[in-house]
C-alpha cells in the first residue's frame, strides 16, 4: 500500500484508514511525504530509507 502524505488536515484521517487496512491485511505499508519544491528550493535534503514493522 502506497499513501502520499502533506500537512494537510485529510491526511491524520487517510492515515489512520490506510495503516487501519494494512494491519488487517498484513500489507506492506509505504509512506511518501510530498512537499512543495518552491518553498525549499534552497534547502538539502538527505534521503534515508525508513522501514517500519507493524
Amino acid at each position: 500500500m502506497l499513501i502520499a502524505v502533506d500537512d494537510s488536515s485529510a491526511t491524520a484521517t487517510v492515515f489512520a484508514k490506510v495503516l487501519e487496512l494494512a494491519q488487517r491485511d498484513a500489507a506492506q505499508l509505504m509512506i511518501c511525504h510530498s512537499i512543495d519544491l518552491a518553498t525549499f528550493s534552497q534547502v538539502t535534503v538527505n534521503l534515508v530509507d525508513l522501514e517500519i514493522e507493524i
